[in-house]
């Protein structure tokens, strides 16, 4: 897994809360420049929250607050994507 991240253009994580997901977090915040994790989220708000207070524990940068007021566009089960900068 660390030679696929390591050669990878960008790393598409699906957002879970799972074991094997965090490891792949900090796998990848090691590996990669921040700029090149992408975060699939299903999250509504509360969901949303608790997965950034945990990613920000792996991750160099601080994820954005949940954005309120906008109109929800969903793709099936994906409610938004997340670029980390």
């Amino acid at each position: 897994m660390r030679e696929l991240m390591s050669g990878a253009n960008l790393v598409v994580l699906p957002a879970r809360t799972t074991d094997g997901l965090w490891w792949e977090v900090e796998t990848a915040a090691k590996i990669v420049r921040p700029a090149k994790i992408l975060f699939l989220l299903p999250y509504e708000r509360e969901r949303y929250d608790a997965f950034r207070l945990k990613a920000e524990q792996y991750l160099p940068c601080r994820l954005p607050d949940y954005l309120t007021g906008k109109k929800k566009i969903t793709a099936g089960s994906i409610r938004g994507i997340l670029l980390c900068r």
